[in-house]
């Protein structure tokens, strides 16, 4: 299982940061898709100094966090997708 925080919700460890899925939720520009459907969206631009600046991280960190993320996944196989 993938780290959790205060509220239960999954978050990507980050230069030792967190995302939380309530921040992103928060802070992610909202759009719909043509279907109806709700899509939140960000954008990486690693020279920006924008809300997204507090859990910004280089590759290291991102290989780091992959590592936790791939490391927690239980053992078995992936259900089938649809």
């Amino acid at each position: 299982m993938a780290p959790a925080n205060e509220h239960g919700t999954t978050c990507l460890p980050m230069d030792g940061e967190v995302l939380p899925a309530p921040d992103f939720n928060r802070l992610a520009e909202r759009t719909q898709t043509s279907g109806g459907a709700l899509q939140l969206n960000f954008y990486a631009r690693p020279a920006a100094d924008d809300r997204w600046s507090p859990w910004r991280g280089g590759p290291e960190a991102v290989r780091r966090a992959l590592l936790v993320l791939v490391a927690a996944m239980p053992e078995g196989s992936l259900p089938a997708r649809t």
